[in-house]
C-alpha cells in the first residue's frame, strides 16, 4: 500500500511545484525514483534466523513493486503524448488489458495448480 501512496504523493507534490512540466512527467519521475530495491532484502531472504514466512513476504514484496511500477511506467509516455502504435490512452489500454487478463488467469491457474503439491510436501516435510 505504501508504494501506490508514495507514487501519488510525488505526483501531487510535483504538480504543486511552480513549473511548466505536465503532471505525467512527475509520474514518470516517481516511477523511477520511488521503487528502489531494498538492498539488504537479499541477505534477509537467505537469513535462516528470520522466520520463513517473513522471508517469503520480503521476496514477494520485491516482485510486487516491479509488478505495479512497470505497467505505470510503460503507460505514462502514452499519457504524455508519445507517438506509438496506440494514439490514445484508451487504445493503449484496449491493447494491454487482454494480455494482462491472460497473464493473470495463467498466474492464478498455475499458482493454484502448484500450491496443492507444495502444501502437501510442506506438511510431510
Amino acid at each position: 500500500m505504501a508504494l501506490p501512496l508514495s507514487l501519488a504523493a510525488v505526483v501531487l507534490l510535483g504538480s504543486l511545484m511552480p513549473s511548466d512540466l505536465p503532471v505525467v512527467i512527475f509520474l514518470i519521475i516517481a516511477c523511477i525514483v520511488i521503487p528502489t530495491d531494498f538492498a539488504p532484502a537479499e541477505t534477509l531472504v537467505r537469513d535462516t534466523r528470520i522466520a520463513a514466512r517473513v522471508r517469503d513476504v520480503l521476496g514477494v514484496e520485491r516482485g510486487y513493486n516491479d509488478g505495479i511500477i512497470s505497467p505505470v511506467l510503460l503507460f505514462a509516455p502514452i499519457l504524455a503524448g508519445s507517438t506509438s502504435q496506440a494514439h490514445t490512452p484508451m487504445q493503449a489500454l484496449g491493447t494491454t488489458v487482454p494480455f494482462a487478463a491472460k497473464a493473470l488467469a495463467v498466474g492464478v491457474a498455475l499458482g493454484s495448480l502448484l500450491a496443492w503439491p507444495m502444501t502437501t510436501a510442506d506438511r510431510r516435510q
